[in-house]
C-alpha cells in the first residue's frame, strides 16, 4: 500500500501543474481584442461647417476574430452624439458627428484601451457656409501725397456665419475724391480677401473708397483717406527735432522720421493731434494731415527740452 501511494502522488502533481498555465482557459495565449473602422465607417466625409455628417462614425470590435459585445468605445475630438458606447451583439459602436464652425480638416478619435488598432482616427473636411458678412480688414484712414501709391492696400473680407473666408465672391469698389482704383470689381481670393490698390490723384483732397457686396451684412463699407500736396518731414534724431518749428497751410501734412535713438512725439494741450508712443529708430509717423489752423505743440517724453511746433495757417 505504501508503494502504491508513492506512485500516484507524482501523477497528480503533473495534472495540477498543467492546469496552472497562463493565457486562455486551455492554457493558450490570451484572446486578442481588436477594433477597426467598419464600413460605412464615416471616415473622410466632406460637408458644410456646422452640419451633422450623414454617415455615423462606426467601430467594430472582435475577440479572436469573433464579434465582441460589451466593449466600451470612447469617442473624443468633435461635436459628438455620445462620448462613449458599448458594442452590441454585432460588435458595433457608433456616434454621430457634427462639424464645428471652423472650415478645414477636422478629426475624431475612437479609443479602446489595450485593443489592437486603437486609437482609430476619423477625418472630415468642413467647407465654408454661404456668404454672410462683409468685413473691413485694413487700410482705413490713410494719407498719400499726390500721384503716389497709398502705403497699404484697402482690404475687405467676405465670411460665412462662422467667420470662415468665402472664396469667389465679387466685391464692387467705388470712390469719391482724387484717387485712382486698380479695378472697380475684385473677386475674393484665398481666405475670402479682396484687396484694392489705390493711387492718389494729381490734386489734394479728402477721399472715400467704398466696398460693396450686395446682400451681405456690413455692406457697403467705407474707407476714409486723404490726398495731400508736398509733405514736410521732421527728423527725429538724438535728442532733437529738425526742423523743430514748421509752418504749413491747412490741409497739408507732416511726417516724422526717426533716425536715431528712442523717442516719442507727444501732443501738448489744445489743439492736439495723434502722435506716437516711444519708438526706436527706424520709425516713421505720418504723414498726418493738419486741416484746422492753429499751433500744435509737441514734445518727446523721453528727453526733456526736446520740443517742437507745427503752425497751421
Amino acid at each position: 500500500m505504501r508503494v502504491a501511494s508513492k506512485l500516484i502522488l507524482p501523477t497528480l502533481a503533473v495534472v495540477i501543474l498543467g492546469s496552472c498555465g497562463g493565457g486562455g482557459s486551455d492554457g493558450g495565449p490570451p484572446p486578442v481584442l481588436e477594433v477597426v473602422k467598419w464600413t460605412p465607417s464615416g471616415d473622410n466625409q466632406t460637408d458644410t461647417v456646422g452640419q451633422t455628417l450623414p454617415n455615423v462614425i462606426r467601430v467594430k470590435a472582435t475577440l479572436d476574430g469573433a464579434l465582441a459585445a460589451g466593449i466600451t468605445v470612447n469617442f473624443t475630438g468633435g461635436n459628438l452624439g455620445t462620448a462613449s458606447m458599448v458594442t452590441g451583439t454585432n460588435g458595433i459602436a457608433t456616434t454621430t458627428w457634427t462639424l464645428s464652425g471652423l472650415a478645414g480638416s477636422q478629426s475624431v478619435t475612437a479609443t479602446v484601451p489595450g485593443a489592437v488598432g486603437s486609437p482609430l482616427v476619423f477625418h472630415a473636411t468642413a467647407i465654408p457656409d454661404v456668404p454672410a458678412e462683409l468685413q473691413l480688414i485694413s487700410g482705413d484712414s490713410q494719407v498719400a501725397v499726390v500721384t503716389a501709391l497709398f502705403g497699404a492696400h484697402m482690404v475687405v473680407r467676405v465670411v460665412d456665419q462662422f467667420g470662415n473666408g468665402k472664396v469667389g465672391r465679387w466685391v464692387y469698389w467705388s470712390k469719391a475724391g482724387p484717387v485712382v482704383l486698380v479695378s472697380d470689381s475684385i473677386i475674393t481670393g484665398d481666405q475670402g480677401f479682396s484687396n484694392q490698390i489705390v493711387t492718389a490723384g494729381a490734386s489734394a483732397g479728402p477721399v472715400v473708397v467704398t466696398a460693396t457686396t450686395p446682400g451681405l451684412a456690413g455692406s457697403p463699407l467705407d474707407f476714409t483717406a486723404s490726398v495731400v500736396g508736398a509733405t514736410i518731414t521732421v527728423t527725429v534724431g538724438s535728442n532733437f527735432f529738425t526742423d523743430s518749428i514748421i509752418s504749413i497751410s491747412a490741409g497739408s501734412a507732416v511726417r516724422w522720421n526717426w533716425t536715431g535713438g528712442s523717442h516719442s512725439v507727444t501732443s501738448d494741450g489744445s489743439p492736439s493731434f495723434t502722435g506716437s508712443a516711444v519708438q526706436a529708430a527706424p520709425f516713421v509717423l505720418g504723414p498726418l494731415v493738419f486741416s484746422t489752423p492753429g499751433t500744435y505743440a509737441y514734445h518727446c517724453s523721453v528727453h526733456a527740452g526736446m520740443t517742437g511746433k507745427v503752425i497751421v495757417n
